[in-house]
């Protein structure tokens, strides 16, 4: 009966470990304030991982995700004035001395800033993350996956492994709440006369379902001035990992004027690049109006006009 205790007693703590995978910020006014020293305030946003979250999560992992790993969890949201500066997600880690905290900073666009720990007492795992700094900083899910092919060592690729269910997880349970502030920020660099947007429900119809495109109400806000006019709309869509000419980034918004027209694609950072500019070079391709990305343009086109006729 003795040993029988003492062997429950054991897989308790087992499974403690293993099913508390999150944690927060132990001193959040500290934690917050370090990686973001122009922050005027902050809030958190506890929100409970399930069984709906899971699918969304496990597919951007190349790896499997452990059912334990969902739960209670809190994503900080450094504010500067109203306005959000990024994001601070910790979670904990199992590593050879017990568990690892490891903070992510991530900003809005969800790249990585800044990662360090919170807890460690292995010096190895410091190390490691020492040697993956460089190409933590700026870090995708994307870039995290290809660095994930080539770690040197089990501390890496924990790290790794963290970064990508921490960045999965955010956009999974907390993509409502980061989409205005993406918004907000691409359309701040569209348009110089941006003030606010405002969310505007889109559903685009007609698309080939082969293409791999949701047929189906998609993210778009209205871009406001400051005198309450529209300038222009963004409509988030990704773009198939599988089709040309991108093959990784997904986070796409898709930038058009105020009649609708499509003027640009750009990044969650609104930044634009070779990529973008593909894209958008085939889909204002008049030599072929048949083309997918011809096609999609003149779908959300046609989605925000009836969109607005239906918000009026």
């Amino acid at each position: 009966m003795r040993y029988l205790t003492i062997l429950c007693a054991l897989v308790l703590i087992s499974s403690s470990a293993v099913a508390q995978p999150y944690c927060g910020l132990r001193d959040p006014v500290q934690g917050i304030f370090k990686a973001f020293p122009e922050a005027t305030s902050y809030r958190s946003i506890t929100r409970t991982l399930g069984p709906e979250h899971r699918s969304a999560i496990a597919a951007e992992l190349p790896f499997t995700l452990h059912f334990n790993e969902l739960g209670r969890h809190t994503v900080y949201l450094p504010l500067q004035g109203d306005r959000p500066m990024g994001l601070i997600h910790v979670r904990s880690e199992q590593g050879r001395y017990g568990l690892v905290e490891i903070g992510w900073v991530l900003g809005v666009d969800l790249h990585v800033k800044d990662v360090w720990f919170q807890r460690c007492r292995d010096t190895r795992a410091r190390t490691a993350l020492e040697q993956l700094q460089p190409v933590l900083q700026g870090a995708t899910i994307q870039t995290l996956k290809r660095h994930l092919q080539g770690v040197e060592s089990p501390e890496q690729e924990m790290i790794i492994r963290s970064g990508l269910k921490t960045l999965a997880a955010t956009w999974a349970a907390w993509r409502e709440d980061v989409l205005p502030h993406q918004a907000m920020q691409v359309a701040a660099i569209a348009f110089e006369s941006a003030q606010r947007v405002m969310p505007l429900e889109v559903e685009l119809k007609g698309l080939n379902p082969e293409w791999g495109l949701p047929e189906e109400t998609v993210a778009a806000f209205d871009v406001i001035d400051s005198r309450g006019a529209i300038v222009g709309t963004l409509v988030r869509l990704d773009w198939p990992r599988d089709a040309p000419p991108l093959a990784h980034e997904l986070d796409l918004w898709w930038v058009l004027g105020r009649r609708g027209t499509l003027e640009s694609i750009r990044r969650a950072n609104g930044l634009t690049d070779d990529t973008c500019s593909a894209l958008m070079k085939s889909a204002m391709n008049g030599a072929h109006p048949s083309s997918r990305e011809a096609a999609v343009a003149q779908a959300i086109s046609e989605a925000v006009g009836l969109a607005r006729e239906a918000a009026r």
